[in-house]
């Protein structure tokens, strides 16, 4: 499992990710002054525009880098620069893009108990299917480097991020299961009283 940065690919990026999510929840935009003061339709169209203004933003830059590589010199040298800084998962232009998309759908009033139930796996399912192991062996069972000028290898795709996504999907629920009735046996919570009364006597303030 790579532990570094790695332009927006590894674990560390995406648990920056989850961070800023938990970062949100705890510090809501609904209870900041303009957060108050306007509504949450007025707020989802900000966003809207928002994302879309990033995508644009990072759209020209990245011709622009296209356009200053076909120079030699300083524009070419900041024209790499640019190609390889906005073209990543942890462009901060992307980042942004990526509060915004989320916030959109935060302020959809929506509930649905199945989506609920399989959004609980999908950080799951990203650690299982980036594990260094299962995707070295994993990816090469699709065969796309021998498909990738073929007119099937979007189909093949969408149908390999499907299959992956299931399979990962009952590991994870699996998973879940095992560890609620771990979780729910009288043993656990035995140690687990224990262990919270140990911490409210050395003084430590927890939110279980």
């Amino acid at each position: 499992m790579d532990y570094t940065v790695s332009y927006g690919y590894s674990i560390v990026s995406f648990t920056f990710l989850y961070f800023i999510g938990a970062y949100f929840r705890k510090y809501p935009i609904d209870e900041t002054y303009l957060g108050k003061k306007y509504s949450s339709n007025f707020k989802q169209l900000i966003f809207v525009i928002l994302f879309f203004v990033c995508a644009l933003f990072n759209y020209s830059i990245h011709i622009t880098s296209i356009q200053f590589l076909s120079h030699k010199g300083f524009l070419e040298y900041i024209g790499n620069i640019l190609f390889i800084s906005f073209n990543q998962y942890d462009n901060p232009i992307v980042l942004f893009q990526s509060i915004c998309y989320f916030m959109i759908f935060y302020y959809f009033n929506f509930s649905n108990k199945i989506i609920n139930n399989i959004s609980k796996t999908v950080f799951g399912i990203y650690l299982i299917h980036e594990n260094l192991f299962i995707r070295r062996n994993m990816y090469g069972l699709f065969n796309f480097p021998e498909l990738s000028t073929s007119k099937r290898v979007f189909v093949q795709i969408f149908f390999s991020a499907v299959i992956i996504f299931v399979l990962c999907f009952i590991i994870d629920y699996i998973r879940q299961i095992i560890f609620n009735f771990i979780y729910n046996l009288k043993i656990s919570k035995y140690w687990r009283s224990k262990y919270r009364g140990y911490l409210k006597e050395i003084g430590l303030k927890i939110k279980w």
